[in-house]
């Protein structure tokens, strides 16, 4: 059944967004969240992914550090789906200057990114776009629109029971999923709605995408910019966001207590 399953996932991840367009999400929230576990036990098991572990120097203050700020934005905000995902920050040790997130509420920050920023109010807003993601179910939503839902699984597989062991063998596919451009700048705008109910400065929530535009030139530019839309228009993007809700650019940053945060990592 497994050999037929992966089959049928490729064939119709073939057909492609533009074919099939905007589709509706089948699974449930319960779907999301078992998905979202498979996809985190499968990269742990990939020894590429260096996953900071309990053993680790400095693992529980870094932990706290970035989980504290998703708690923060959680706390500010009526966030989609809180009480059904067990929203959790992870911890990557590598220099890859990105974060990702998968369904059910896992998200996922490199040591790169981290010591790419320059102060707390920047990391809040990336891992406020990751949130997003998760909360406006778009790993899920891409697997719908490549025309992998219940239906037709259930169909094939005669059973959703099947089809719910079936789609989590592929927890490792939904992680790698691109999501669309679209997908991007509503966690782009959910973000930076979230980021104006904090007491950060809001407007933080475009630095990473200056700092990144700042390297498109670069002899080695980071892998973030041939996978992810221009940050020139996500950040006139951000912008226009945050005057529509009339955000001051002022607020906390906390760059002294991030410099000292960003000593622990490793």
């Amino acid at each position: 059944m497994k050999h037929y399953f992966v089959a049928l996932f490729l064939s119709l991840s073939s057909l492609g967004c533009a074919s099939l367009g905007k589709s509706v999400n089948f699974f449930s929230l319960e779907d999301d969240v078992i998905l979202g576990k498979q996809a985190d036990a499968q990269l742990k098991a990939d020894a590429r992914y260096k996953f900071l572990k309990p053993t680790d120097k400095n693992y529980d203050a870094i932990t706290r550090y970035v989980n504290r700020i998703k708690d923060k934005l959680l706390q500010a905000n009526d966030i989609p789906h809180e009480r059904q995902f067990n929203y959790t920050v992870q911890v990557i040790d590598d220099d890859v200057i990105n974060a990702f997130a998968t369904a059910g509420g896992y998200v996922y920050l490199y040591t790169g990114i981290m010591k790419f920023l320059d102060n707390e109010a920047q990391l809040a807003g990336v891992l406020a776009h990751e949130l997003a993601h998760v909360a406006r179910r778009h790993g899920s939503n891409q697997m719908a629109v490549k025309g992998i839902t219940h239906a037709i699984l259930a169909e094939t597989l005669k059973g959703k029971s099947e089809a719910i062991q079936a789609l989590a063998g592929i927890g490792y596919q939904l992680a790698m999923l691109s999501y669309s451009r679209e997908d991007e700048n509503e966690a782009d705008e959910s973000g930076a709605l979230w980021m104006s109910r904090t007491d950060y400065n809001p407007y933080e929530s475009q630095a990473f995408f200056k700092k990144i535009r700042e390297m498109k030139n670069a002899s080695n530019p980071p892998e973030f910019l041939s996978t992810h839309p221009n940050p020139d228009s996500r950040v006139v993007n951000i912008e226009r966001v945050l005057r529509s809700l009339n955000a001051k650019n002022e607020g906390n940053t906390y760059e002294r207590e991030y410099r000292e945060f960003k000593k622990l990592l490793p």
